[in-house]
């Protein structure tokens, strides 16, 4: 019946292999948050990614790493300076940067110089800011010129903006 649905009706019946102990249905529910759930989308992807983090005070990032199961996939590389950074980008690969806007006084942000010099040494890598609300039309308007993916001021667009690039870069096989 369900597949009559589908091909004839285009709906999709939920339904499972009914067991003595309903283990069908505990099956189906988990397979349906794992779809539904974003924050539990994004930790299957991140399962099989590498990201480099990119910020001089990591410890502002400890929640957002938290929330995307970084504390159980050693997915998340974290680097205190650009230097730093820059070393680890030439070992690559790299699914993803993450890296904060790091406003200069004179001259070019953090982020700036950091994809200024991805650019020179042709490492191509998506890179996302990860800022505040400070002069956010300006900082993203430059961003977004100078080459970044995206630029985000909440925790709420840097998930999405994670789970928007991953699927497209992982090169890193999926583990069994």
């Amino acid at each position: 019946e369900a597949m009559y649905y589908r091909e004839h009706e285009g709906m999709r019946i939920l339904w499972f292999e009914k067991q003595h102990d309903f283990a069908g249905m505990d099956a189906l529910l988990e397979r349906l948050a794992l779809g539904t759930n974003p924050l539990r989308r994004l930790q299957a992807r991140l399962r099989r990614a590498r990201v480099l983090w990119f910020d001089p005070k990591p410890r502002n990032n400890i929640s957002a790493i938290q929330h995307m199961g970084g504390e159980r996939g050693d997915c998340f590389h974290l680097v205190t300076s650009g230097e730093m950074a820059r070393e680890q980008l030439r070992r690559g690969p790299w699914d993803l940067v993450l890296s904060h806007w790091g406003h200069q006084p004179r001259g070019l942000s953090s982020a700036q110089q950091l994809l200024d010099w991805m650019h020179s040494h042709r490492i191509r890598c998506p890179l996302v800011v990860s800022s505040n609300s400070d002069f956010v039309e300006e900082n993203r308007r430059l961003a977004l010129a100078w080459g970044a993916a995206d630029f985000c001021t909440s925790w709420v667009e840097l998930f999405k903006a994670v789970d928007h690039i991953l699927p497209l870069t992982s090169v890193r096989p999926a583990s069994v």
